[in-house]
């Protein structure tokens, strides 16, 4: 069936590595009887997001430049390939500024469901593209019609980045119980396993749930011990046991459990708020 391409180089260098590969792509889909189209970002003007979110109502960025119409492009394309070379063991910068620039696709009708990844680099390790490969997962994550498409015959990926990014949105959007869903697909899943049960854990306690909080958190840490945001919600969450258990506890103090769970994992949940040295008590 003929679908509509568009490749999207994203070198900031004429006639580079990653633009050939980009060619090339194009040249084998037209000879397919795809409809393509090739866009090279090396002469365009894109301007960093401003993240003010006002592109959530209107599906229009307030910044007036080439990324505007390069967003449009995507939303009607049915398949999306990016073309990047390898800088510092990520995607390049315009590549990353595009992704941010494109939120005005969220919450629109955008056509895409496949999401290609044409890569070069100076390493030859094959971890060397590790880095944008994760960073591309991440944006696919927040664009479910993609993921479905992704998981359509097997609703057990062999990656479970997507769904994890995905319940990462999901939460940031208030939507808990789809996040909690998403969270749970991604612990299938090895690489995402450690990360998915310390989220779960965050949404249990968040319910006043402690012992599948406590049953979370302890999976979470089998798999990473390392995690010190999972140690600290676990010691915080015995804590809550040794005050709220049992079933003679006072009126007051059972009345208060949930605000504090609340007022922890509110806290908790952004990572950026915690270091490995912080303790924090809660006085009842």
């Amino acid at each position: 069936m003929k679908k509509n391409i568009l490749i999207l180089s994203t070198s900031p260098r004429k006639n580079g590595n990653s633009e050939m590969l980009a060619r090339e792509f194009a040249r084998g889909a037209e000879e397919a009887g795809h409809n393509v189209e090739l866009l090279s970002l090396h002469d365009k003007t894109l301007g960093f997001c401003k993240g003010c979110l006002a592109c959530q109502k209107t599906q229009r960025c307030v910044i007036h430049d080439d990324a505007d119409a390069i967003v449009r492009k995507m939303k009607d394309a049915e398949v999306i390939a990016f073309a990047t070379p390898i800088y510092f063991y990520e995607m390049c910068g315009q590549m990353k500024t595009l992704l941010d620039r494109s939120n005005p696709l969220f919450p629109s009708d955008y056509a895409f469901r496949d999401i290609y990844l044409l890569a070069t680099a100076a390493d030859s390790a094959e971890s060397s593209m590790d880095g944008a490969v994760k960073g591309l997962e991440g944006w696919i994550a927040c664009f479910e019609k993609a993921v479905q498409k992704q998981t359509w015959k097997n609703p057990n990926p062999y990656q479970g980045a997507c769904f994890f990014h995905l319940g990462l949105a999901l939460e940031a959007d208030g939507q808990h119980r789809k996040a909690y869903d998403a969270f749970y697909k991604s612990t299938w899943s090895a690489e995402t396993q450690s990360a998915g049960f310390y989220w779960l854990a965050c949404l249990e306690a968040r319910r006043g749930n402690l012992e599948q909080a406590l049953e979370f958190v302890g999976l979470s840490l089998v798999r990473n011990w390392h995690n010190m945001n999972g140690r600290c919600l676990k010691a915080a969450l015995l804590v809550f046991e040794a005050l709220f258990g049992g079933d003679n506890q006072d009126r007051h103090r059972k009345s208060t459990r949930p605000q504090v769970i609340n007022q922890f994992i509110s806290v908790h949940s952004g990572h950026h708020n915690i270091r490995n040295n912080e303790i924090y008590i809660f006085r009842i």
